[in-house]
């Protein structure tokens, strides 16, 4: 890009910002607000937590990261730009991975060993996790306890706050790890699961009833939709990889094609659960769980879980499981 488009693009960047993350914001409460008057259940708690994370990411794009760049001008200490750059790139950025591994393993217990009765603790196992997850990327996004040369600004071409250090290279690193850790974890599981619904479908396919051919459409569609669902931070990572590496030299042309795709993320996520609407017990997260639940209804559902003897659930389905079961 030419010089002379950094202040128009930087602007532009700006408003495309502040609109995405408001239209998101108002998805995402709407969403909040439908959560809170579901039961109590395991897929509650995660899509509570998920809309919650989301919410805090499109405040800071709202209130400070598009205000910055389409006013073109500096808001408050460089320490707070520091800071809002660590809860949203580091803290808020690790907690959707940490969320999605927990669905993950949840999806992976129940479909490979099918338990038949569901243990009472089970929701607080649930609580547990997300607590801890919380409480772990809580820390990554403040790094109580370490220096303020370990945090990192967003570099924001046109402010005098690009701070840099070797402790957040540390950090940075560390950050990096866990995520490929998880993505390793998730990935994983996902292809042992990949292969325990294959030899299911196959039981099945010698079942000629309407019922047995339901479920083995949703099955294979709903482990479509959660190997997407696992991989959709991937494409994050990859579009900002690209344009830092390959695509921008200036720092202004990085932050439009990153932040201004980073922040449309945060409100499709709550597109995603307005999606999911008709079947509650379905973590359909993101907008691309549309695609593959446009069409379930509870009605369709109820008769893909019911087995061959009617108003019976089969073992393979649990009622009140908070994940996507065969």
């Amino acid at each position: 890009m030419n010089d002379t488009l950094r202040e128009p693009t930087t602007r532009a960047v700006g408003a495309e910002m502040m609109v995405a993350s408001f239209l998101g914001l108002i998805i995402n409460f709407y969403m909040m607000s439908y959560f809170s008057k579901l039961e109590k259940s395991g897929f509650y708690i995660l899509c509570l937590s998920k809309t919650f994370s989301n919410c805090m990411s499109l405040c800071i794009y709202l209130f400070y990261a598009g205000p910055v760049n389409l006013f073109y001008t500096q808001i408050g200490p460089c320490l707070l730009d520091a800071y809002m750059n660590q809860i949203l790139g580091y803290g808020l950025l690790l907690q959707g991975p940490a969320t999605q591994f927990i669905i993950t393993i949840n999806r992976f217990y129940v479909i490979c060993f099918s338990p038949v009765n569901i243990p009472a603790y089970s929701n607080h196992v649930t609580v547990a996790a997300i607590a801890v997850s919380w409480a772990a990327n809580g820390w990554f996004g403040t790094l109580i306890g370490l220096p303020t040369d370990c945090l990192i600004s967003f570099g924001f071409e046109h402010l005098d706050c690009i701070w840099y250090s070797d402790c957040g290279d540390i950090v940075g690193y560390y950050q990096i790890m866990i995520i490929f850790i998880l993505a390793i974890a998730n990935n994983s599981m996902n292809v042992i699961v990949a292969i325990k619904l294959f030899c299911t479908a196959k039981s099945l396919m010698k079942m000629s009833s309407g019922a047995a051919k339901n479920r083995r459409k949703l099955s294979i569609r709903f482990f479509i939709q959660s190997v997407v669902q696992d991989w959709i931070c991937a494409l994050d990572y990859s579009n900002s990889y690209f344009a830092m590496s390959k695509f921008c030299e200036e720092i202004y042309c990085i932050v439009f094609m990153t932040m201004g795709f980073d922040v449309l993320v945060y409100g499709l996520d709550g597109w995603g659960g307005y999606c999911s609407f008709e079947n509650p017990k379905n973590p359909n997260l993101r907008l691309v769980m549309f695609v593959f639940n446009r069409n379930v209804t509870p009605k369709n559902r109820n008769e893909a879980v019911e087995g061959p003897n009617e108003g019976k659930t089969t073992n393979s389905i649990k009622p009140g499981i908070t994940i996507i079961s065969p």
